[in-house]
Parts: C-alpha cells; structure tokens; sequence
C-alpha cells in the first residue's frame, strides 16, 4: 500500500469509526428498532447467537445447521427470529425443532 492508499484507508477508517461511535444502538433507538423489524440484522443479535449454540447442543447440529433451523422454525411461527431465539434462551423445549421425531 503506497502513502496515497494509506492515507485514504485512515480517512475513510476515521470517518466510519466515528459514526459507529456516534450511533444510538441501544434498543430504543433507531438502530435496535430496525433489528426488531426481522430484518438480516437480526442475525447479529446476541440472542441469535445464543439459541444457536442451545440448539446445536441440545440437538447435536452443526452452527450452521443449527442457524437454518433457528431461521425456519421462526419463519414458520411467522415471528421475528429474536422472539424465537428468546423462546429458546428462556427454556421452551427445543425438541419441536428436531427432524428426529
């Protein structure tokens, strides 16, 4: 990377750090309202994450396994996939989302 490259890498860092900093992520704000929305965001919820680490547990899936299950099962209940993920975290039985039946 020549000193021209480096220093528009740093500008455009700068200006994305900045904004990132200056952003409201808390859940009222503009941000966690559109991750509510169902959206792809959702996927990078921290709940999201953790139902997906109990389904592949309990259910003996793969992450990825796991993550399209988590996906289908709230498509299906035709709810946003961090309602099903909390559902999950708070203890609702996880054996409704096992093809082993």
């Amino acid at each position: 990377m020549n000193s021209r490259e480096r220093t528009l890498a740093t500008t455009v860092a700068t200006g994305v750090t900045s904004h990132l900093l200056a952003t409201d992520w808390s859940p009222d704000g503009p941000i966690g309202n559109a991750l509510e929305t169902g959206g792809p965001g959702n996927l990078h919820r921290a709940e999201v994450h953790q139902a997906i680490g109990i389904l592949s547990v309990q259910l003996g899936l793969s992450i990825d396994q796991a993550r399209a299950r988590l996906r289908a099962h709230a498509f299906a209940a035709e709810q946003p996939i961090t309602e099903t993920a909390r559902q999950i975290i708070a203890g609702s039985p996880v054996e409704s989302l096992s093809d082993r039946s």
